[in-house]
């Protein structure tokens, strides 16, 4: 079964058998049409349209695992705060304080499609600024300014040893929609070779019975062109000739109907009234390894494999997400602080280097990513039985 659903070798075959001597439907002429038919043919369009929406699925999948995010936080924030006391202490208290703090924060992150690591790259700033009015008792002591000018920069990278994570499902989508792809592909050129392939075979049965035709003509011809003096004899002929006319009205109606009826389903009326001529050419190139040729062209078991693959990324994915967590984390920063209080003013710079693991190990409990990985492993079970039994 599986030899005669690669239809490729037939439907070369075909058109080498087709070419003609004299005819006025050359073979460049009906794959123009066909060409045109797959062009203008609403299934093909429905199929292209199915192939681009997993093209854009993939791209999709693609941007939101490993894309580049840059993501920008900004605030102002204003307080302004009086207060009123009275006491016998002699000391200085705040009475009066008015707090501005502006700070922005930028963030940035890149994943990787070969792993489920993450980089990431943060920039942050903040510009406190406090003013404060003291009294002691109800009398005015002073005023005073604290400033704080701090900004850092900090790189972070996490590479999972164990469990996968920042977004492991989206990376398992994104490979599950590669091979969705290139299965919707197949599926695609599958069709289109079978449109091809089944109006090969009407137009050569239009040229066979089309030869018949003409042999039926030649036989009629043969015998009205006996002479024979014994009634019976001639009887007999003409009994033959009307068998031969029979036929030949039978072929001809047959011929007329394919014939219209390829014509209209092509939309191309040249075929009511051209002839076809083919020309017999057989050449052969025996396959050395069926098997072989067979798992790197058709399309089935294309699919089959495809199928197959899939499966195997679910299973791998929940696997995976089972296992313990065991994150290694590498850290770097430069931060920069300046400013002022009551008394000092400090100018810091701070370079901080990092490294730590952290490991997470439910003990009680059990995960969905388990209910997930039965049901996947029995999916890939039952798919497997359905192949078979299906080949």
């Amino acid at each position: 079964m599986l030899f005669y659903k690669s239809k490729l070798i037939l439907i070369l075959s075909l058109v080498t058998l087709l070419l003609p001597l004299n005819a006025q439907i050359t073979r460049e002429q009906f794959l123009s049409v066909l060409t045109h038919a797959l062009e203008n043919n609403w299934d093909f369009e429905t199929d292209r349209i199915d192939v681009k929406i997993k093209r854009v699925e993939l791209e999709s999948s693609k941007r939101k695992y490993a894309g580049f995010n840059l993501d920008l936080e900004m605030s102002h924030k204003i307080e302004d705060s009086l207060r009123s006391r009275t006491t016998t202490s002699t000391s200085a208290y705040i009475r009066k304080q008015w707090h501005e703090n502006s700070s922005y924060k930028i963030i940035t992150s890149k994943q990787f499609l070969n792993n489920p690591s993450k980089l990431s790259l943060s920039l942050n700033r903040t510009t406190p600024w406090n003013q404060y009015q003291r009294y002691k008792n109800t009398v005015f002591h002073d005023n005073y300014q604290i400033q704080d000018y701090e900004s850092y920069i900090e790189v972070e990278w996490k590479i999972p040893l164990m469990r996968d994570t920042n977004n492991a499902t989206g990376l398992k989508s994104y490979r599950r929609n590669i091979l969705d792809l290139e299965k919707q592909k197949l599926a695609y050129l599958e069709n289109q070779e079978s449109f091809i392939y089944d109006y090969l075979i009407e137009f050569y049965d239009i040229a066979l019975l089309q030869e018949q035709l003409s042999l039926h003509s030649s036989y009629i011809n043969i015998l009205r062109s006996i002479t024979l003096v014994d009634d019976a004899d001639a009887l007999q002929i003409n009994r033959a000739i009307y068998d031969f006319q029979n036929n030949y009205d039978e072929i001809l109606r047959d011929k007329n109907t394919l014939t219209k009826e390829l014509s209209l389903r092509l939309d191309y009326p040249k075929f009511t009234y051209q002839k076809i001529f083919p020309k017999l050419q057989v050449s052969f190139s025996p396959v050395a390894n069926l098997s072989e040729y067979l798992r790197h062209k058709n399309r089935t078991l294309k699919q089959i494999d495809i199928d197959r693959k899939l499966k195997k990324i679910d299973i791998a994915h929940f696997k995976n997400q089972t296992r313990p967590d065991l994150d290694l984390l590498l850290q770097a920063t430069y931060k920069t602080d300046k400013g002022n209080t009551l008394t000092t003013k400090f100018d810091e710079i701070r370079n901080d280097y990092g490294m730590a693991l952290e490991f997470k190990l439910p003990i009680i409990g059990q995960r969905s990513s388990e209910t997930s990985l039965a049901v996947a492993e029995l999916n890939r079970s039952n798919n497997r039985f359905f192949k078979q039994k299906r080949i």
